[in-house]
């Protein structure tokens, strides 16, 4: 019995130690469940090794691996503390507020060690940083990129920073362009004549031959001298006393006076001019310009040999064809000589009413002389009638009773007789066969005779019997019923 109570002792002992490195660890202060050198009293999951205080925390997994109270988050690094973090920069944050140092919850790739660069930054021009974030520098602008600034203001955005593209300007640039959508207008430009200060001195075309001093130079003025006549007319287009001499007369086309704008004045105004009547003497020196016979002051035109005189005042050309014939124009207005015979001031030769002074005065292109009513337009010889209203619309002069001119008046309208239709009794008005008068035709339904009735053909009945004699000729009825004496219809 003693020999098998010594081999169950030491069994037992074994049992107890493996028991103990096994399940926990146990010292005399405390008890270590998952023996990561925690006590239960501070661990905060004596169940899991890899929660305890001072654990690596995993930041937004529900679970408290440093023990200190919360899960852990991720804010962005804010390394120059401005409030906005480096987006490719990651820190956890105890907290989860993400505002404390070195911590933000904004996110953005840019400059995260100069607190001066920011999305919230204003953008400074021409420092060659993107002050701002946004991904482009500002820089000076100059628009024609012709070296000048138009002002000391105006900027644009710049892709790469350096101020040097097309367009892009520096502080350094000058701000005295004057026109920066043109490159050769600048401070260094070439004065030219073109009504622009090319060399951004404040004035325009100084230095150029403005020969009419009218503001423009003569490179950009059509007309240099400004007589009227453009240059490539003129035919001295620097000489305002000659302009044009088109018609090869020998005198200046520009009047007198019409040349003398510029600074030069018209020195030689008899040889202005045309020189109507070709007698080698301008106009302006001719005592008698169009060479009519009756001198400039008393011709009523005295550039026109078509009308020379007007003695008795009735508007008219006292000189009839021919007679004012002398120059080397005849006279082309025959209409305006002679008389003004109604006084209407047209002259007989042209007046197309001469003895209507009213001139077709309801405009239907007839004369009062053809007219029948010259206060009616409705009314002349090219109407048309209306008949039975009493009007002679066409002025005929016919009875307006009788349209078809027989001779007779229409039936309902008698009373009217007279003149051109003195008789009464016309049953068809629209036919001049048929009347009173009207050669009766038996037996086409028609009373040409207008006395009722259409004629017919009737057996004679001489012996009045009631029969006719079908081998004899026939005989007419007039009034269409063979039942007088001598007619039978049998």
């Amino acid at each position: 019995m003693k020999a098998k109570a010594f081999l169950i002792l030491p069994l037992f002992l074994s049992f107890v130690l493996l028991v103990s490195q096994n399940s926990y660890a146990q010292t005399k202060d405390c008890i270590d469940f998952d023996n990561d050198g925690y006590c239960n009293d501070v661990d905060c999951d004596d169940t899991n090794p890899d929660i305890h205080p001072g654990a690596e925390e995993i930041p937004g997994n529900g679970i408290d691996e440093n023990c200190d109270g919360s899960d852990a988050c991720s804010c962005y690094v804010d390394s120059d503390g401005d409030g906005y973090g480096d987006t490719y920069n990651i820190i956890v944050s105890g907290d989860c507020d993400c505002i404390d140092p070195g911590e933000s919850y904004i996110g953005y790739y840019c400059d995260d060690t100069n607190a001066n660069i920011n999305p919230g930054e204003f953008e400074i021009a021409d420092n060659g940083i993107d002050d701002n974030c946004d991904g482009k520098c500002l820089c000076y602008l100059d628009a024609d990129d012709d070296g000048f600034r138009p002002d000391a203001f105006s900027t644009i955005e710049s892709d790469d920073c350096d101020c040097d593209d097309f367009g892009e300007a520096t502080s350094m640039d000058p701000t005295t362009d004057c026109d920066d959508s043109d490159p050769s207008i600048n401070p260094l430009g070439t004065e030219v004549c073109d009504c622009a200060d090319n060399n951004c001195d404040g004035s325009y075309d100084e230095g150029m031959t403005d020969t009419d001093g009218d503001g423009n130079c003569d490179a950009i003025d059509s007309d240099d001298d400004n007589d009227g006549v453009e240059d490539g007319l003129d035919i001295e287009p620097l000489n305002p006393d000659a302009c044009q001499d088109a018609d090869g007369d020998g005198c200046d086309d520009c009047s007198v006076g019409t040349d003398d704008f510029g600074p030069l004045a018209d020195n030689l105004p008899l040889m202005d001019g045309l020189d109507t009547d070709g007698d080698g003497i301008c106009d302006a020196g001719d005592a008698d310009d169009d060479n009519d016979g009756v001198e400039d002051g008393l011709d009523i035109e005295p550039l026109n040999p078509d009308a020379c005189q007007d003695a008795d005042g009735d508007g008219c050309d006292d000189c009839f064809v021919g007679t004012d014939d002398f120059g080397p124009l005849a006279d082309n207005l025959p209409l305006m000589d002679g008389l003004d015979t109604d006084g209407d001031g047209l002259c007989n030769s042209g007046d197309p009413c001469p003895n209507d002074k009213g001139n077709d005065a309801d405009g239907d292109t007839y004369c009062e002389d053809l007219d029948c009513d010259d206060t009616n337009s409705d009314i002349n010889p090219d109407a048309i009638e209306i008949w039975y209203d009493g009007i002679d619309q066409n002025c005929d002069d016919l009875n307006d009773y009788d349209q078809d001119q027989d001779g007779y008046i229409a039936i309902g309208f008698e009373g009217n007789e007279g003149g051109t239709a003195p008789f009464n009794g016309d049953c068809d008005d629209t036919d001049s066969e048929i009347n009173p008068d009207g050669n009766e035709i038996p037996e086409d339904g028609i009373d040409q005779d207008c006395n009722g009735f259409d004629a017919v053909f009737c057996y004679i009945d001489a012996d009045e019997d009631s029969f006719g004699n079908i081998d004899e000729n026939q005989l007419i009825s007039y009034d269409g019923d063979c039942d007088d004496l001598g007619e039978s219809d049998v």
